[in-house]
This record gives structure tokens, C-alpha cells and sequence, in this order.
């Protein structure tokens, strides 16, 4: 069986002769199965950045060598969420990282638009939207936004 992940324990699958990964056949014929592997993958990316977000609060005083503290529990929720949302899209961040005023920064490109988050310990949420033609387009939201931002600027595209 060339098959992967858990779609085998919904239909049953026979070797389709190929040496393609990305093909399986059931009764009835081939199957272009490659989404399926990529939604799998990228479950357990998001997985890990959902990880090492949380990981974030047990970062010691000064980890950074300026004193600085590690984001607060509402940096880390507000990123969560953000993650959540990007799942949606089919996406995973690029980079997402402390920052030395206990805030969190994360960044990912969905339809040519690249999308730069602060999420602040205090609630306080920056947003960089930079379409790959034109210019950038900055907001200031706060976490119970973001839900709200996606809608806006991101599902209604969908």
C-alpha cells in the first residue's frame, strides 16, 4: 500500500501498481490522496508551533540577556488563536518568536499577502499587512478582534 496517515481506516485500499506515494486506488479507481498527506503534515506543524508557543511562559527571567520576562499568559493565548485561525487557511507560520518586551511575534503568507502579528502581553495586538503589490497596511486590534480579523481579511476570500 502506497497510502498514508489515517484515511486507510475509512476505505479499503489496494496497491495501485505505482511507485507514487501520492495515489492509492479503492474500488472504483485512483485517488489523488498528496492533499491529504499535506493536511497530516501540516497538523503536526502546527502542532509543534502550538508547543513552543507554550513553551514561551517558561522562559526564565533575562532569557534574552536584557532582563527581560517571558510573555504573558494573554501573548500566548492571543498567538494560539491566531494559530487556530491560520489552520483554517491551511497555513503555518514562518517564524514566531519572543520578543525582549515580552510579546510575541509571528509571521505567515497566505494568498500573496504577508501577514506580521505583535501580540502583546498586555492584549494590545499589531498587525502588518503587506500585499506583495502595494503598500502595507498596519492595525491595531485587540484579542477579542481576531476572530473578527480573519473574517474580514481572511475567510471571505476563501
Amino acid at each position: 500500500m502506497h497510502a498514508k496517515g489515517n484515511y486507510m481506516k475509512f476505505m479499503t485500499v489496494r496497491s495501485c501498481g505505482t511507485n507514487n506515494p501520492n495515489f492509492m486506488v479503492i474500488p472504483g479507481g485512483l485517488i489523488d490522496i498528496s492533499h491529504i498527506n499535506i493536511r497530516v503534515d501540516l497538523k503536526q506543524r502546527l502542532a509543534k508551533a502550538r508547543a513552543d508557543i507554550r513553551a514561551f511562559k517558561y522562559l526564565p527571567k533575562g532569557w534574552d540577556s536584557y532582563d527581560s520576562e517571558a510573555p504573558s499568559q494573554t501573548a500566548i493565548e492571543s498567538a494560539l488563536s491566531v494559530i487556530d485561525h491560520m489552520e483554517f487557511l491551511g497555513v503555518e507560520p514562518n517564524w514566531c518568536i519572543p520578543t525582549s518586551d515580552d510579546s510575541i511575534l509571528l509571521e505567515f503568507e497566505w494568498s500573496n499577502i504577508t501577514y506580521k502579528w505583535e501580540l502583546e502581553s498586555d492584549g494590545d495586538i499589531g498587525v502588518m499587512i503587506r500585499p506583495s503589490e502595494g503598500e502595507p497596511e498596519y492595525l491595531d486590534l485587540q484579542a477579542k478582534q481576531i476572530a473578527e480579523f480573519f473574517t474580514d481579511h481572511c475567510h471571505g476570500a476563501l
